[in-house]
C-alpha cells in the first residue's frame, strides 16, 4: 500500500489522528499501530476504528485483551506509522504530542481531530445534577495546550485545571452551553457519547456509565467472537 499519495487532509485521517492522540500508540521498531479502549466503549473499538482504518489504510485489524475492562485494536503498516511520524508529527511515546498545526488552517480537519480525542480520551459526564460537562485529560500538557487553543478558536469556552484525581494529568472541561454546542456542531462517532448526550436533553440528567452499559458494553460472547478465544483462558493466563 502507498499513501505517499493519499489526501492527507481529510477529515477521516485528521479524525484517525486524533484517536491516536488520544488512545493511539505507534511501535516505530515493529510498525505496530494500536488504540486501547475498554469494553465500554462496544461499536466504537468494535466496529467504528476498524472501519475507518480499512477506508483509510485498506487495513483489517486485529484484537488483544490485556485487561479485564479492556480492549486493544491493532494492525501493522511501516507506510501509516510513516505518515504519523513525517506528516503528523506523531511520536510514541507521546510525550510532547499536540493536535498538527495544519488542521488549525482548515475547520472541518480540526473539528474531526477534536471529535477524535473527546471519543477516546474524553467523555461525557454529570456536572451537577442536571448539567452536563465533557471532560478530556491527559497527561501530555502539550497536547492540552493545543486542544484548549483549538476549542477557543472555535469558540467554546473550555476551562483547563489540574485532574484532581492525578496531579500530573490536566483535565480540559466544556461545560453545558458549550456541551450543545460540540455536540451540534462537531458531534461523536462513541455510541457510549451520543446515548448520554441524548439521555441528557431528553431527561435532564447525563447518566452514569453503569446505567446504560446494557446498551452499549461488549457482551463476552462479542468480546470471543473479536478475540478467537475464550475469554476465561485469557482469565487463567493474563489476568
Amino acid at each position: 500500500m502507498d499513501i505517499k499519495h493519499k489526501n492527507i487532509t481529510k477529515p477521516e485521517l485528521a479524525e484517525f489522528v486524533g484517536i491516536m492522540l488520544g488512545d493511539g500508540c505507534c511501535h516505530r521498531g515493529s510498525y505496530q499501530i494500536t488504540i486501547s479502549s475498554g469494553v465500554i466503549d462496544g461499536k466504537y473499538i468494535s466496529e467504528f476504528i476498524p472501519n475507518l482504518i480499512y477506508n483509510l489504510f485498506s487495513k483489517k485489524v486485529s484484537f488483544r485483551k490485556l485487561a479485564p475492562g479492556g480492549i486493544d485494536c491493532l494492525f501493522g503498516s511501516k507506510d501509516v506509522c510513516n505518515l504519523l511520524n513525517n506528516e503528523m508529527y506523531f511520536k510514541s511515546p507521546k510525550i510532547n504530542c499536540k493536535i498538527p498545526k495544519k488542521f488549525f488552517d482548515e475547520e472541518k480537519l480540526l473539528k474531526a481531530c477534536i471529535r477524535g480525542l473527546f471519543d477516546t480520551d474524553g467523555g461525557l459526564h454529570r456536572h451537577h445534577k442536571n448539567s452536563a460537562q465533557l471532560k478530556f485529560t491527559n497527561k501530555n500538557h502539550s497536547l492540552i495546550d493545543s486542544l484548549y487553543k483549538a476549542l477557543t478558536q472555535l469558540g467554546y469556552n473550555p476551562c483547563v485545571t489540574i485532574d484532581y484525581k492525578k496531579k500530573d494529568t490536566k483535565a480540559i472541561y466544556l461545560f453545558s452551553k458549550d456541551v450543545k454546542k460540540y455536540f451540534q456542531e462537531i458531534g461523536s462517532n462513541n455510541p457510549k457519547n451520543r446515548i448520554k448526550y441524548e439521555f441528557w436533553i431528553n431527561k435532564g440528567a447525563v447518566p452514569l456509565n453503569k446505567e446504560i452499559e446494557d446498551k452499549i458494553k461488549l457482551t463476552t460472547l462479542e468480546q470471543e467472537k473479536l478475540l478467537g478465544k475464550k475469554l476465561l483462558i485469557l482469565k487463567k493466563s493474563k489476568f
